[in-house]
């Protein structure tokens, strides 16, 4: 954590979906931040949030007594294979649904001072945009993608693509050597 904190400015954080609301809730500063289909409010840029805050709730209630069939389901909705290899932290993982459901860090991402690159896919089944809504993220220090035929697992389901991606905005950043 000083680490990170200490060379804030040299610091680019990639993250994916709930990673944008970690790295919101934990105000970690960093010179940019690649954003892969996180947005600052699960709920707040959905097409239809109650429906999805109704899956969110749903899939909470389960958890407790089904936790591996809740991670099938959302693992199948992201077009991964879940693989069983440990035992669910069944404690952290209700936390994180419920503070993705609970959480607003909208006013916290409008504050940041760095870049901020979000690539969104317009096939994602976790997060059923609502492009009108992103109109309030946009800011001369934020750059929004949209791209066709991704799914939300696509950092894990197409790494190569994903490095492409990551690599163009480094690139542009003026790191030249990657």
């Amino acid at each position: 954590d000083n680490y990170i904190q200490k060379y804030h400015s040299k610091s680019i954080f990639v993250v994916h979906s709930y990673g944008l609301n970690w790295l919101l809730k934990n105000q970690i500063k960093c010179s940019t931040i690649i954003n892969f289909f996180g947005v600052p409010s699960f709920l707040g840029f959905q097409k239809n949030p109650h429906v999805t805050k109704k899956k969110i709730n749903r899939m909470i209630e389960n958890f407790s007594e089904n936790p591996q069939g809740v991670l099938n389901d959302f693992y199948n909705k992201c077009n991964i294979e879940y693989i069983v290899n440990k035992k669910a932290n069944v404690v952290r993982c209700l936390k994180s649904l419920k503070e993705l459901k609970d959480n607003d860090f909208t006013k916290s991402f409008n504050n940041l001072s760095c870049q901020v690159y979000s690539i969104f896919s317009l096939g994602d089944n976790v997060i059923k945009l609502n492009k009108k809504n992103l109109n309030i993220l946009r800011n001369k220090n934020h750059d929004i993608k949209f791209v066709n035929g991704i799914d939300h697992g696509f950092p894990r389901n197409n790494p190569e693509l994903c490095y492409k991606m990551i690599k163009k905005i480094l690139i542009e950043l003026g790191y030249e050597s990657i």
